[in-house]
């Protein structure tokens, strides 16, 4: 009985070493990240003194015209409310993802409306970038 008892305990151990036996750690190559993208290399230039904003808008245009971009891009245009604060605009770029850049006037205000679930969701920062009374761009 002994013996058996004996066997069953060495059998027992000798499964749990097997178990916890040490695997070898994956090897993983580096391949250093792509410093240099379009996108990248024209946020890095310097702006050129001669760049042309286009004329500055007033304030009361970037004011519709930030109202309009965001009306026209919600998904309930009913619900969006509006702070629109700022009396200045000043010079900005916007770069694409393929590098090219538009210079204009940006104007910054705050958006609240209705999520997806019907409640608002708090006034959060926005702006536009402005070429004439046009919005071009915005975030």
């Amino acid at each position: 009985m002994y013996r058996f008892m004996a066997v069953v305990v060495m059998v027992v151990c000798f499964a749990i070493c097997g178990c916890m036996a040490q695997q070898q750690a994956p090897t993983y190559t580096y391949k250093p990240a792509k410093t240099s993208t379009p996108y990248l290399d024209a946020m890095s230039a310097p702006i050129p003194p001669d760049a042309d904003y286009g004329p500055k808008p007033t304030v009361a245009q970037a004011k519709a015209a930030f109202k309009k971009y965001f009306l026209d891009r919600a998904k309930d245009p009913a619900s969006i409310k509006f702070q629109l604060e700022a009396t200045e605009m000043i010079q900005d770029r916007h770069v694409s993802f393929d590098g090219e850049t538009t210079y204009g006037w940006r104007y910054i205000g705050k958006v609240n409306g209705k999520n997806s679930f019907g409640g608002y969701s708090g006034f959060e920062p926005h702006f536009i970038i402005m070429r004439g009374t046009k919005a071009i761009y915005g975030n």
